[in-house]
Parts: C-alpha cells; sequence; structure tokens
C-alpha cells in the first residue's frame, strides 16, 4: 500500500477546489475512492470510521500539526490538481475541520484506500448521473476487480526499509525489559523519578549499498556496512493517523558548502522515495522526529538488511512524573546512557474516582494513587493486559 500517497484526500477536499476556477475543476481528474475487493458498503463504513477517529482526535494529532504533516510532504504527496491547495490549508491552518478532513483521508489511505481515475468515458458518464443513479453506478464500479488499475497506482518506486514489527515490550527498536522494572521510593511529586528499568535495542539493520542523495543544499551518502537502529516517535493516539512507512537511523556523511561530516541522519520510507530529516539525539538513539531537520526526498534505493537480535544492546529507562495535579498526572520515558538522555514517550492519565490511574506495559502495569493535589505514589505488578504504554497500541 502506497503509504505516502494521499490520493484519498483529493475526493475529499475536491468541493474546497471548486473557487480555484472553472478551468482547474475541467483540467481535474475524476477520482473514485475506492480499494482492490471492498465495495460500495465497505467503503461507507470505513469512511464512516475514518471521521469519528478524526473528529475524536487532539489537535496536535491532526496532519497540519502532526510530526509528519510539513507542507512539503503533503503536496509532494498529491497531483498538481490539487497538491498546491493542500499545501496552502496547512500553512495557513485554515481550521481545525479542515485539517480533520485531511485526516480522514490519511487514515482511509492507511486502510488501503487510493483514488481510481476514471477514464475521459466513464468520466463522461459519471458526470451526467445524479442520486440514485450516481450512487448505483458507484455501486457498479467498486463491485468490478479494481487490482489491475490499482496496483500500478500503489506500487513503491523504491524498495521499503524493514517495516515496524510488534513484539511485547517494543515500540519502534526499543524494547522494555519488563522483568527489570522497579518503582522507586516515593512519595513522588512533580518532577521525580518514579521508576527504572533497561531497554534493548533489539532491532538493527546493516547498510548493504552505497546510496548519494543529489537535491538541496545538503547531500547525504552512506557507505555499506553502516549500521542504523529504528525508531518510532510517530505522536498519533490512534494507529490509523500514524506514517506507516518505517524509520531508521545512523550516522551519515553530511556534505554543505564544501564542507563534510559525520551525523546522526533518520530515514523515512514512502512509496516515491525516502524522506531523510536530522534529529536531535546520539548515534546510539535518535531524537523525537518533531525536533529535527527534513531535507527533499531522495529516490535512489536504500537498502538495509536487519541483524539479528543478538546484536541488541542495553540503555537505562527512566520514568518520570512531569506534572502532577488534583485530576492528572503527566509521565515521560527517557532512554540514557552515559549521562545522556533522550526523551522517547510521553503520556497523560487521569484519576479515577478512587484516586487511581493506571500505565499498562504489556504484561504489567504502573498503578499510581493520587496521595493528594501533589503527590501520588506507585507500585509495578504483573497484572498487565496486554497493551502498550501508547495510547492507541
Amino acid at each position: 500500500m502506497r503509504s505516502g500517497v494521499l490520493t484519498a484526500a483529493m475526493l475529499i477536499l475536491l468541493v474546497v477546489a471548486v473557487p480555484v476556477g472553472a478551468q482547474a475543476a475541467r483540467s481535474s481528474p475524476v477520482l473514485i475512492l475506492g480499494k482492490a475487493g471492498g465495495g460500495f458498503d465497505e467503503r461507507a463504513t470505513d469512511q464512516a470510521r475514518c471521521r469519528a477517529i478524526a473528529e475524536q482526535a487532539p489537535v496536535e494529532d491532526l496532519p497540519q500539526a502532526g510530526a509528519h504533516a510539513s507542507a512539503s510532504g503533503y503536496a509532494a504527496d498529491l497531483p498538481t490538481a490539487v497538491g498546491g491547495l493542500i499545501a496552502f490549508a496547512i500553512i495557513a491552518a485554515i481550521d481545525t475541520s479542515r485539517a480533520r478532513g485531511l485526516a480522514t483521508a490519511f487514515c482511509l489511505t492507511n486502510l488501503g484506500y487510493v483514488g481510481i481515475p476514471l477514464t475521459p468515458e466513464e468520466s463522461r458518464t459519471y458526470a451526467g448521473l445524479a442520486g440514485r443513479d450516481r450512487e448505483g453506478w458507484e455501486r457498479t464500479f467498486l463491485a468490478q476487480d479494481l487490482k489491475p488499475r490499482i496496483d500500478p497506482l500503489v506500487t513503491p518506486s523504491v524498495p521499503p526499509l524493514p517495516p515496524y514489527r510488534q513484539q511485547t515490550g517494543a515500540q519502534g527498536g526499543l524494547k522494555v525489559e519488563l522483568a527489570s522494572l522497579a518503582v522507586s521510593e516515593g512519595p513522588f511529586k512533580s518532577g521525580d523519578r518514579l521508576a527504572t528499568g533497561k531497554l534493548t535495542h533489539w532491532r538493527k539493520a546493516v547498510l548493504s549499498a552505497p546510496f548519494e542523495t543529489i537535491a538541496g543544499p545538503i547531500q547525504l551518502s552512506g557507505s555499506p556496512g553502516t549500521m542504523f537502529h529504528q525508531v518510532d516517535y510517530r505522536p498519533q493516539r490512534a494507529p490509523l493517523l500514524r506514517n506507516q512507512g518505517a524509520t531508521w537511523c545512523g550516522p551519515v556523511v553530511e556534505k554543505s558548502q564544501g564542507q563534510r561530516s559525520t551525523q546522526l541522519y533518520c530515514f523515512t520510507t514512502h512509496a516515491d522515495g525516502y524522506e531523510p530529516f536530522r534529529p536531535t539525539g546520539y548515534d546510539w538513539l535518535a531524537g523525537p522526529y518533531r525536533d529535527g531537520i527534513v531535507l527533499p526526498r531522495f529516490t535512489s534505493p536504500m537498502v538495509l538488511e536487519e541483524r539479528g537480535e543478538e546484536d541488541a544492546d542495553t540503555i537505562d529507562l527512566e520514568v518520570m512524573a512531569v506534572q502532577i495535579n488534583a485530576s492528572r498526572v503527566t509521565l515521560a520515558a527517557y532512554a540514557k546512557r552515559n549521562n545522556r538522555s533522550i526523551r522517547i514517550w510521553g503520556r497523560t492519565l487521569t484519576f479515577d474516582q478512587a484516586g487511581e490511574a493506571i500505565l499498562p506495559l504489556w504484561s504489567h502495569r504502573l498503578l499510581i494513587r493520587k496521595i493528594d493535589t501533589s503527590s501520588v505514589s506507585a507500585t509495578i505488578d504483573e497484572l498487565g493486559d496486554g497493551q502498550s504504554w501508547r495510547e492507541g497500541d
């Protein structure tokens, strides 16, 4: 599935595009939202599901405010008919409802939907229909075998980097060693360390062939044998609002204005290339995406071969109470090595009527009890429900 191509967004925003002018409307292709093996009723159900997810999402999780929502990134993924319009919407932050429409489209692409261009003859027929006749035409269109028409639209132009993989205790390339978790001595106030443990950097991969970027003022090159690690800092609570292309980070040579240096860069898979960015953090772990510098995509193949878990190494984990008040506790997790730390996760929990808040930790859980409006106690047990410490997982 072409995770980066937001063709579904075109259909949702076509009404917005009408004021651009009649000529633009005539030159834009007619698109029908569909996926292989899916029919009209399934599409309606998925559209309702995605609208509900978008409506319930906090503003910071919407595309125009999300970690992967650079205007250039979205515009590059869309045909020029509406790409500029969407870029304008993101840059100007026109309104939240527009952002929720784009989030709905992103959700639908993650469910496998694409905008299928109609032939000129189909377009003329479709334009002459209305109401039930148009619905009937769409039902017939979506009931046919659409795979031959969809496959050329979704075939990646570059080999994908190793995809995200789920495992108990893991987020991205880091795995919490659950048996190592221990609670510090309380009571705890804002800024205190609640718990400690160990992280295993369990997913690594080696660059198997050289690559070099050529676009933009900064060029990057990688040498065979360079070790990369995976990260997953996608902040969206709902998995269907997250970019599905995996992100891998490692040291590469950066060339700019005649200067050369080795820098840590991360690369995210898109169907039409890789998006490089220079994050904060260190060679042993990159910092979150939102803190980095994004560069233009490059389309040369980048091939990573994943290594076995025997190459795993250990990093210290600290869970901090960032803020405590009468109704909530905000937590953050930090990866630490050699007195350096990187924030890898955060979450706010609301106390229930009994004054308790539970952080799921897969097979374990962190139980936090309110003592008063500014302090808590905490315990860890093995009564987890299988959920991760991220909402939505």
